[in-house]
Formats: structure tokens, sequence, C-alpha cells
């Protein structure tokens, strides 16, 4: 048979363990506190390389950014070593003061954040806005540019209207046409033409075409 260990021993023994035990994490936690509160850097030292990579990770849950977060949980340690460390009577109000600091920092960075984006989202607009006035008015400028080249093109396309139709008359092949036979038809014909040319820019003129 096996043999059994008695049960009321075993109890007395579970007890004063935990007992010493919880009693020296007390004393142990009450003689950190204390050297925290006289500003012993060790301690400060024990108390960042025990909460610094939870803090970190507590962070980047929130902020998506690991680099940020570690800057925040600097700062926090940095904020509470100037704190009054007098009012932190145990670890628990500690870590309390950690976490809540922790997480307002990242509240406040993701609303810097937010208005960042606002205004950069406002710049765009704006940019975006000046944009499509400069391209109306390029726009309204090749419009007028090309305004202007039809403009002139027209007016040569008028003044030749006129021309190629006299040219297009004296020039069929018919055996009688007035003045075809003239000594000085030519001449007079390209008199007429100039006269032409000239009354028809006179007018365009007056009519403020060009």
């Amino acid at each position: 048979m096996q043999s059994e260990i008695p049960v009321a021993p075993l109890f007395v023994f579970i007890y004063f363990y935990t007992h010493k035990v919880g009693i020296r994490a007390v004393i142990n936690q009450e003689d950190f506190i204390r050297r925290l509160q006289q500003r012993d850097r060790e301690a400060f030292q024990e108390l960042f390389y025990s909460w610094h990579r939870p803090l970190c990770f507590f962070a980047s849950r929130i902020i998506k950014d690991q680099y940020v977060a570690e800057d925040l949980v600097q700062d926090v340690f940095v904020a509470f070593w100037k704190y009054d460390l007098s009012t932190f009577p145990n670890e628990k109000t500690i870590r309390t003061f950690l976490y809540t600091s922790v997480r307002n920092g990242c509240l406040n960075y993701l609303r810097d954040l937010e208005g960042l984006v606002t205004q950069a989202l406002e710049a765009i607009e704006i940019y975006y806005t000046m944009l499509s006035d400069q391209q109306n008015s390029y726009n309204a400028t090749i419009s007028n540019n090309v305004n202007d080249v039809m403009k002139v093109l027209t007016i040569f396309s008028t003044i030749f209207i006129p021309l190629t139709f006299i040219v297009g008359v004296y020039g069929m092949n018919f055996d009688y046409i007035p003045f075809l036979r003239y000594r000085y038809a030519y001449f007079i014909l390209w008199g007429i033409m100039i006269a032409i040319v000239i009354l028809m820019l006179f007018f365009f003129k007056r009519k403020r075409w060009f």
C-alpha cells in the first residue's frame, strides 16, 4: 500500500508557508514603496523595468504604433518621477496611475492626430478648389486664344469669298465675257479686288471684329 500524507499537517504547512510568503511580500512591497517615496533611483529602475513592457503593449493596442507607444510610456514615467510620490501608498495606486496616464496620453495623441487629419483634409479641399479655379482660368484663356485665331481665319475667309467669286466668273471658258478683250481689264480687276479687300477690312474694323 502507498503511504499517505496526513491531511492535517499538510494544511498546517501550506498555511504557515503562504502566511510567511505573504508577510514577506508585504514587507518587500512596503520597503519598495518607502524607497520609491524617498526617490531612490534603483527603486525607480525596478518600477520602470517591471512596467515598461506591459505599458508599451497596452499603449500599442490603442494607437497601433509601437514607437509612439514607447515614447508615450517614457513620458508617463518622467511625469511620474516628477509627481509627489507620497500620494502613492501602495503598488495598486501606482499601477492605476501609470495605466490611466498611458491611456489618457494615447487618447490625447489620437485627438491630436484627428485634428491633424482634419486640417490636412481641409488643406486638400482648399488646394483642390484653387487648382480647379486655375484650370478654369487656363481653359478660358485657351478658349479666348482659339476664338481669336478663329476670328482671324474667318475674316480671311470672308475676304476671299468675293475675290474667289470674281476670279471664278472670269475664269470660265466662255467665248464672250464682258471686258475680256479689254486692254486694261486685268489691272481694273486687280483694282476692284483691292478695293473690296480695303472696304471689308474697314467694315470689320468699325464693327470691332478684330
